[in-house]
């Protein structure tokens, strides 16, 4: 053999070996890349620092949010910044001094987890301040010392209002990924109009729109926004979203975008508003027109699910301080004066003046005795003036199952539910004239007053027109591409609802705050829980959207393990495939696998039920059956995230198991799934939901 044919040979062996040793390390690195996000946020949103928290001198923050953030350090969240997610204050007029020390303690918290925060507006964010001074300087305070100043000046956008700038929006890019926040400026939220002008400037909707066509459609963009669109999904009242007109500017401009994803805030009242087991609960898909894609099926049996329409009318009386808070059942929202007569999230206290079931509602801190007034001129329900109000006829409301009367009262019972009515027939409902005039009142329902042969005096309410019968039929709505996506960041105060009833500044025991881990081939959103009550699964499914977001090396051919492993049956999860340019998935799915779990077809069991016996320090667990497996397993944790030595499997061939020696006033957190033996080998089903148990 020739002396160049040996240095062929040789320089062709060490490349052979080259390639055998570098093909696995490839494949090795791009499997890294998938497993490990490319940025990771944590979305903290309707903080609520408010009364004593912010008048008095000597405060802390609202407890929910310390919580919160100890909660995502021990579960060891890599954060690379933290979003807040407007309103960190409310309802209170306070000094500079006094505000911002607070708020810098907000911020001191929050660094705990990561050094970079970024701050929107929401509508209260002004209240402390009102026209004396800006109390919600975020972008100058908090996000341009921790971020760094903006790439470009055109990548923020501020609007000069009685000699003051306010940052309005602003742009950053994190780990090459887009990032757009909108605020407001006070103008937009001067006095009452906290209460209802829930809109961006136009000069930041031209902004957006500018901004949106420098990034393109290639790579996802996150815009950090307060307000919800109006068709949001699982909103407590549309009320609560943007004005109609603002709404149709932003579907507009996010319509050309479905790599958009808009985040909010704000609505965070009533049994609506909380995640009970799934995060898609709160995510709204959009086409290229503004038509929502993923509205839930409305199901008429289910009462939680169905609100009977003549609930607008029905309002209930909470005693506060020697009077009450006067709140409608079907929005959860109170009576409030803005401008006028209006319903607003506030706790504000009206006095009841009862005579022979007819009663005056008067404004308590109004000396001059003005209140609810029904005009007949206009037809409408207004604020009164000078010591004016209207008698109110009640008339209780009494309900089964979806269907209600309502009867003639001859004495006020606070325990009770009532429709309000002026001249004879006209009815208080929770709907104003519109939500942006300069006048805003409050419409009436005119209903019927009939008396029968016993000479008991109910309301008839009318229904509404079924379109069906009259043989008029709605439009077919005309679905296009798929386009944008709106979710909700979740809340650091839950109110009025049946868990919490009202909460001002003590901490409501349901809190969430959304997680968001952005991967090479897909993002995550997955809402936490972070309270001392779960409102369905302490575990929260997570929603996951497939599409590109990094290119990755193409690794080489893996042949080496090719039926060195039986077949085993495959289960893929549902997917809902949605047409669009930039492809996209969903699918729910966990964020970060700790443990491969083996591949089945076992279906999902759930938790049924958990029996606790204080005295013998024992749970029995019941859990749903699922035909033609070999059994269940429970797993037991002390740890939430069910890592470290504290996770304990308990088997069971029936579907009821117990679980013994548990300690007293500890938290375990359990989790069940079925198995089946297959070639000598425990083959298990998905978990079910986190089920949080205490022996007290």
């Amino acid at each position: 053999m020739s002396y160049y044919k040996k240095i062929i040979i040789s320089v062709c062996c060490i490349l052979s070996l080259a390639v055998s040793l570098f093909a696995p390390l490839q494949k090795n690195i791009v499997s890294a890349d998938l497993d490990k996000p490319i940025v990771t946020f944590a979305c903290l949103s309707d903080l609520h620092n408010q009364g004593p928290i912010i008048t008095n001198d000597n405060s802390n923050i609202r407890g929910t949010i310390s919580d919160t953030i100890d909660g995502m350090k021990y579960d060891e969240e890599n954060v690379d910044f933290v979003v807040v997610g407007g309103d960190v204050s409310s309802d209170n007029q306070t000094s500079e001094s006094k505000m911002y020390r607070i708020l810098d303690m907000v911020q001191d918290k929050l660094t705990e987890l990561t050094p970079k925060t970024m701050w929107i507006t929401g509508n209260h964010d002004y209240n402390a301040g009102e026209s004396s001074y800006n109390s919600a300087d975020y972008y100058n305070r908090y996000t341009q010392p921790t971020m760094g100043e903006v790439a470009d000046e055109n990548d923020i956008y501020i609007e000069n209002y009685k000699g003051i700038d306010y940052i309005c929006s602003y742009h950053y890019k994190v780990n090459d990924i887009d990032f757009i926040c909108m605020s407001n400026s006070y103008e937009i939220l001067e006095g009452g109009k906290q209460h209802y002008n829930y809109t961006y400037s136009d000069g930041a909707y031209e902004w957006l729109e500018d901004m949106l066509f420098s990034i393109g459609t290639e790579k996802p963009v996150f815009i950090i926004g307060h307000f919800p669109f109006r068709d949001s999904n699982s909103l407590s009242s549309p009320d609560k979203g943007l004005l109609e007109e603002s709404g149709r500017k932003l579907k507009a401009i996010l319509s050309g975008y479905p790599n958009a994803f808009y985040l909010y805030g704000h609505d965070h009242a009533t049994d609506t508003a909380y995640i009970r087991t799934d995060t898609a609960q709160r995510v709204t898909e959009y086409d290229e027109f503004g038509n929502v894609l993923n509205a839930p099926k409305q199901d008429d049996s289910d009462p939680e699910e169905s609100q009977h329409v003549n609930d607008t009318i029905v309002w209930k009386f909470t005693p506060l301080d020697g009077g009450y808070i006067v709140t409608n059942t079907a929005n959860g929202r109170n009576l409030d004066v803005g401008v006028n007569l209006t319903t607003s999230d506030d706790r504000v206290i009206w006095n009841v003046t009862e005579d022979g079931g007819v009663v005056t509602i008067t404004k308590a801190d109004d000396a001059a005795g003005n209140g609810v007034y029904y005009s007949t001129n206009s037809g409408t329900f207004s604020y009164g003036a000078n010591g004016s109000k209207t008698a109110l006829a009640l008339f209780e409301c009494v309900k089964d199952g979806q269907e209600a009367s309502y009867i003639k009262s001859n004495k006020f019972d606070e325990n009770k539910e009532y429709v309000l009515i002026a001249d004879k027939n006209k009815a208080l409902t929770n709907k104003n004239i519109t939500l942006h005039a300069s006048n805003d009142r409050m419409l009436a329902l005119e209903v019927e007053v009939k008396e029968d042969a016993s000479g008991n005096v109910t309301l008839e309410v009318p229904e509404e027109e079924d379109k069906e019968q009259n043989g008029e039929q709605d439009d077919p709505v005309k679905y296009g591409k798929k386009s944008f996506t709106s979710l909700f960041m979740g809340s650091m105060r839950y109110y009025n609802n049946s868990i919490d009833g009202w909460v001002h500044e003590n901490n409501s025991k349901v809190v969430q705050a959304m997680m968001v881990y952005v991967y090479a081939d897909r993002i995550v959103f997955s809402m936490k829980n972070y309270g001392t009550q779960d409102a369905g699964s302490w575990d929260i499914e997570p929603y996951t959207v497939y599409m590109k977001v990094k290119d990755l090396p193409t690794p080489e051919p893996d042949d080496s393990n090719d039926s060195t492993v039986p077949d085993a049956p495959v289960t893929t999860a549902p997917v809902t495939t949605v047409p669009t340019e930039a492809p996209m998935i969903t699918a729910p799915v966990n964020p970060v696998i700790e443990t491969p779990e083996p591949v089945s077809v076992i279906a999902r069991t759930n938790i049924k039920s958990v029996k606790i016996n204080k005295k013998l320090k024992k749970a029995v667990i019941t859990v749903k059956k699922i035909p033609g497996i070999k059994g269940y397993r429970v797993l037991v944790s002390t740890n939430r995230k069910f890592k470290g030595k504290s996770v304990k499997s308990v088997y069971s061939k029936g579907n009821t198991i117990t679980i013994s020696k548990l300690k007293v006033k500890k938290n375990y957190y359990i989790k069940a799934c079925g198995y089946n033996n297959i070639n000598g080998k425990k083959v298990f089903g998905r978990f079910s939901a986190v089920k949080k148990l205490k022996v007290k």
